[in-house]
């Protein structure tokens, strides 16, 4: 499940899409909304949010200052801008500090549960990327563990076939060099 915030000064628009994702079922998202960028703030203090859909022009804190403070804090979180302003500096700033989109709140409702779709769809492909990283990180600690394994029991079968080199010992994590003579005990 993920977590979306919706943020704008225009409660009608915060409670119409709030309406809207909840009733999304395909998403799986937990919906949370705030009237303004302080509020913003305070619900990211309280909890982790996935997803921050904000509206761009706000009094006091906007959501270009609330993306910076998002960045700082959160910078795994995904924001949407929503605005009504139609003006290429504002999506310029929007792209130029890696929003994940920048919908005119004139568009279509599906536009907007698309930004999110894709959003959502970015995020799960992070995690199956992490597991896919953490397994091979996994396979090659139990790879080591058995050359360390095979390295020994050549070792204490005298097997001298086996050519070593400091950095293979580096790799194997075995505190050894290649030049030095060993001695066992048992």
């Amino acid at each position: 499940m993920y977590r979306l915030l919706i943020v704008d000064d225009e409660e009608i628009i915060v409670d119409g899409l709030y309406e809207i994702f909840c009733n999304v079922k395909n998403l799986d998202l937990d919906v949370y909304k705030a009237y303004s960028g302080e509020e913003a703030i305070e619900w990211l203090n309280r909890t982790r949010m996935d997803i921050v859909l904000t509206d761009i022009r706000m009094p006091e804190i906007d959501g270009m200052q609330l993306m910076d403070e998002i960045r700082k804090n959160w910078p795994q979180c995904k924001i949407i801008f929503l605005t009504g302003y139609d003006e290429f500096e504002y999506a310029y700033k929007a792209i130029q500090h890696n929003a994940a989109g920048y919908i005119l709140k004139t568009e279509d409702p599906e536009k907007v549960i698309n930004a999110v779709e894709n959003v959502v769809k970015e995020l799960q492909n992070k995690i199956k990327i992490e597991d896919l990283i953490d397994k091979a990180k996994e396979q090659m600690s139990i790879a080591t563990e058995l050359f360390q394994k095979d390295y020994f029991i050549n070792l204490l079968h005298e097997n001298n076939s086996i050519n070593i080199n400091n950095l293979q010992f580096e790799q194997l994590g075995i505190p050894m060099h290649y030049d030095k003579p060993i001695i066992l005990l048992l």
